[in-house]
């Protein structure tokens, strides 16, 4: 398999609207695996594209500016978010507090996969119709209905999304774990030979709110 060094990007733009910071770049890549570190970020937003093109929108309410930096290696896309601009109040402000109020939406195209990895995030996922995996230490994660296999790790925080003809193997040591508004025992387990599903999540302190359709 050869490496895809070159994308096509379509449309790369950075402006200020409002005192608002925005970057926006639109892609066309063969790789059906995208990996995305938001280390720098706030929120990661994540929707399905109506086209063949894997859209990248990035808003920060701070004074910074974010690129954004995607390289394809021979069996995924990374993307990476580097701060461009960071005045010495901000800078302040970075070392000592939660991120700088800058958020990302992804749009991804049909079949393909997306791992999330970050510290203090929020994941909110519209219906996405794809793999889900998501590695982060702390945050709030709403998933929505979860279409395909999820694996999804984190220290603390909560979560909610929905889910049906799925395998489920939930574990929280010190949270609790709800299906249904019922109260569930950790580790909730659920194995169906049918279900090509599967659902996989590991915490220590986060409570999971599952519905089950």
């Amino acid at each position: 398999m050869k490496y895809y060094n070159t994308l096509i990007i379509t449309l790369i733009s950075q402006f200020a609207i409002w005192g608002q910071n925005s970057s926006f770049k639109s892609f066309v890549s063969p790789l059906n695996e995208i990996e995305v570190n938001v280390k720098a970020l706030d929120e990661v937003k994540i929707q399905n594209s109506e086209t063949n093109e894997l859209e990248i929108h990035v808003l920060s309410q701070s004074e910074q500016l974010y690129d954004v930096i995607v390289k394809e290696f021979e069996s995924f896309l990374k993307i990476n978010f580097k701060v461009s601009s960071l005045s010495n109040n901000v800078f302040r402000k970075y070392i000592t507090k939660r991120v700088n109020r800058a958020s990302v939406l992804i749009k991804i195209p049909e079949n393909k996969s997306i791992t999330v990895i970050g510290e203090n995030v929020d994941v909110v996922s519209e219906n996405f119709n794809g793999d889900l995996n998501i590695f982060i230490e702390k945050g709030y994660i709403n998933l929505n209905e979860v279409k395909r296999s999820l694996n999804l790790k984190l220290f603390q925080g909560n979560v909610y999304f929905s889910s049906n003809k799925s395998n489920f193997n939930i574990t929280t040591n010190r949270g609790k774990i709800k299906c249904n508004d019922s109260l569930k025992i950790s580790p909730f387990l659920q194995r169906n030979r049918n279900f090509k599903k599967q659902i996989t999540i590991s915490s220590i302190r986060a409570n999971i709110f599952l519905n089950q359709l």
